[in-house]
């Protein structure tokens, strides 16, 4: 299997939650020749309203300290006024063993971008251990973000990257 995905299978499932957000999963998958279903990954998610700063990092830290540090870290930038609509965040990104590569990944957010922009959500956070360490050691894999449309958010006090996409 190569790393782009032809033929694919997004499956969502999004939930309205007490505190006034979505959560949810995104997975994908495809078919293989003997027409078994192969998962390639599955994407915890949560969707905001950016009505409120202070609520909108309220009802993050009422979900993990991962998520509120994705928001925390994009609410700090300069492009945090001018942002409005709804905010995407990507918890987890977790492949499988066949599937986990840099490009597998790359392929995985493609589809999850051309999917939450069907839904009018054009600004999105991840955090992911596995590709912030990639980007501390490697500037080749910040460049395959930036190609997506995405900004990499060094946070000094734990040497750790946001990546987050815009638009406004």
């Amino acid at each position: 299997m190569g790393e782009t995905f032809d033929l694919m299978e997004i499956k969502s499932y999004l939930s309205v939650e007490e505190m006034n957000y979505l959560g949810g999963s995104v997975s994908i998958s495809y078919y293989n020749d003997k027409d078994e279903e192969v998962k390639i990954g599955n994407s915890i998610i949560y969707i905001f309203e950016l009505d409120d700063w202070i609520r909108v990092l309220d009802r993050a830290d009422s979900i993990s300290g991962d998520v509120f540090y994705v928001i925390e870290s994009l609410y700090r930038t300069l492009e945090a006024e001018n942002m409005y609509g709804r905010l995407m965040i990507i918890d987890e990104m977790i492949m499988s063993k066949k599937s986990d590569s840099l490009g597998a990944r790359i392929s995985f957010l493609e589809k999850i971008i051309e999917y939450v922009n069907l839904l009018g959500i054009e600004n999105i956070g991840f955090m992911n251990e596995a590709i912030c360490k990639e980007l501390s050691n490697n500037g080749e894999y910040i460049n395959n973000f930036i190609g997506l449309g995405f900004r990499p958010i060094l946070m000094k006090e734990s040497n750790h990257y946001t990546l987050v996409k815009i638009s406004y």
